[in-house]
């Protein structure tokens, strides 16, 4: 069974992360163990995103996904010498082009004191403006969600953060995210599924690069119309990530070839 990793953030791991898992005769679970080295993540978010495409190893004899043969599952890590008062488990801030707003969503592991949240907007990274304002749990050891809308959003290029607040009036960010709205819009191929041809939006400025579900490079070209041609690729599904200059966090599309 082969499967992708995508990593976030600046953790290292023990080893390298196996990227196929053999299933011996008889047996129905395999332990794969990710071991992450202390002292390596810091305070900012680390996760692994484990892709498992089962239209790629016929020999399983099923799909494992309800809705397709995509499975996709995201491990988080954090530092156990690290004391803080949020552990952060994930926040995202996603551009609905039809309503013209920003939806901001956050999860926490654990909080300590923890008063509230504040969501900050930024044109440029360096002058950030509140959004609005969440309270928080106080003091919690289960994972809870959260959210908030921004009604008012930038048009182009913004970027989002949560600063979390805790009774004393000290603060500690979450990851910051980058949100497109309007323009090019947000990274999106279509036609998908397509035959070899597809048309590639808001990768300008960016460095392309496309992957099969094994983690192998595919060639491709790529005009700057933003057509996108995969001339060797056969039929299954892919991933064309995009990263740009000065940020950390790709953005990823999946391209569906029939």
């Amino acid at each position: 069974m082969n499967y992708t990793l995508v990593h976030n953030g600046n953790g290292q791991f023990v080893a390298p992360i196996p990227v196929s898992v053999f299933f011996p005769a008889g047996t129905t679970t395999v332990a794969v163990c990710v071991e992450a080295i202390p002292g390596t993540m810091g305070t900012e978010l680390n996760s692994l995103e484990i892709i498992l495409d089962t239209s790629q190893s016929p020999l399983l004899g099923c799909s494992c996904a309800n809705d397709g043969e995509i499975v996709e599952s995201v491990l988080y890590f954090c530092d156990p010498e690290t004391v803080l008062p949020v552990t952060w488990l994930d926040f995202q801030a996603e551009a609905h082009p039809p309503s013209d707003e920003v939806f901001c969503t956050w999860t926490t592991g654990i909080e300590v004191n923890n008063s509230h949240f504040i969501v900050e907007r930024s044109a440029d990274m360096a002058d950030w403006t509140p959004v609005g304002m969440v309270p928080g749990a106080g003091n919690s050891t289960t994972p809870r969600d959260y959210g908030l809308v921004d009604p008012a959003p930038l048009r182009g290029i913004s970027y989002y953060r949560v600063m979390q607040v805790d009774d004393q009036g000290d603060t500690s960010p979450s990851v910051v995210r980058q949100v497109r709205l309007g323009g090019d819009g947000r990274l999106s191929v279509h036609p998908s599924p397509g035959a070899n041809i597809f048309h590639l939006n808001g990768h300008e400025g960016g460095t392309v690069t496309i992957f099969d579900m094994r983690g192998r490079r595919v060639p491709f070209e790529l005009s700057p119309q933003g057509v996108l041609t995969l001339p060797d690729a056969a039929t299954g599904q892919y991933i064309a990530e995009v990263r740009w200059p000065g940020e950390r966090d790709p953005e990823h599309v999946r391209i569906v070839v029939r």
